[in-house]
């Protein structure tokens, strides 16, 4: 077992100065997923390979991470074997899963609203 380095977050107080409150505004993936980490255990994968998509291993100790399922049958078994990973070995204390009411539209308003207890948000798609 690891302790949590101190200081780990800290950067997650800031989160609304890199993400706005305005759904159309651009940000940077890579910020957010440092101020949501523990301090200094993010290792991105294939950096370089595609600058809007960031693969980033972290430590994510005591947080919630929440789950919004399109509601397709390929979702159920991905986010259900990605909850025992994210709780053995990234030490992820909640996983809350949600379902949207429609596949083809945003997320509904109980849903968003929800996200601001959340200090990670997967959002998937299956088929």
């Amino acid at each position: 077992e690891y302790p949590v380095p101190p200081g780990s977050g800290e950067a997650c107080r800031g989160i609304l100065e890199i993400v706005s409150e305005e759904r159309n505004k651009v940000y940077d993936a890579r910020k957010v997923i440092a101020a949501v980490a523990d301090r200094d255990t993010s290792f991105e994968l294939k950096e370089r390979f595609g600058r809007s998509v960031a693969t980033v291993l972290a430590r994510l100790d005591g947080k919630t991470v929440g789950f919004i399922s399109n509601g397709k049958e390929g979702t159920k078994g991905f986010f259900g074997h990605l909850d025992r990973i994210l709780r053995e070995e990234y030490g992820v204390a909640k996983v809350v899963s949600r379902t949207k009411s429609n596949y083809s539209a945003p997320a509904d308003k109980h849903i968003v609203d929800e996200i601001g207890s959340w200090d990670a948000v997967i959002s998937g798609i299956g088929d």
